[in-house]
């Protein structure tokens, strides 16, 4: 009886765990943009992923809606942004090297052929 709770519990902790490791959340998003199409249909891609990684992931969500309003910014812990924070910084720094084309991140130089 116990071994199901056990192996729920682990597999809950490392579901959560990948959940916090920025780079493989900007892998997932990389692959993301990829499937949908995107530098061709970047718009698409853009929306598809941007609003699949906001519901799954808690810190894109802080990132990219409460802390875009003042009432709700105000309302999350300095501990909470800061986190929040560094998460984005490593994310978008993962996506910009990973995945630039796809992002539209890439300088003008490595668009040039």
């Amino acid at each position: 009886m116990r071994y199901p709770i056990l192996v729920f519990l682990i597999t809950s902790l490392v579901a959560c765990d990948s959940a916090y490791d920025a780079k493989k959340v900007a892998a997932r998003y990389c692959d993301c943009m990829r499937n949908n199409g995107s530098p061709e249909n970047f718009e698409k891609a853009s929306e598809i992923c941007g609003d699949r990684f906001k519901a799954e992931n808690r810190y894109l969500k802080l990132y990219s809606v409460d802390m875009r309003d003042r009432v709700l910014n105000n309302k999350i812990s300095n501990e909470t942004r800061d986190s929040v924070k560094s998460f984005v910084g490593t994310f978008i720094n993962h996506t910009n090297t990973q995945c630039c084309e796809e992002t539209l991140a890439c300088p003008d130089s490595a668009n040039v052929k």
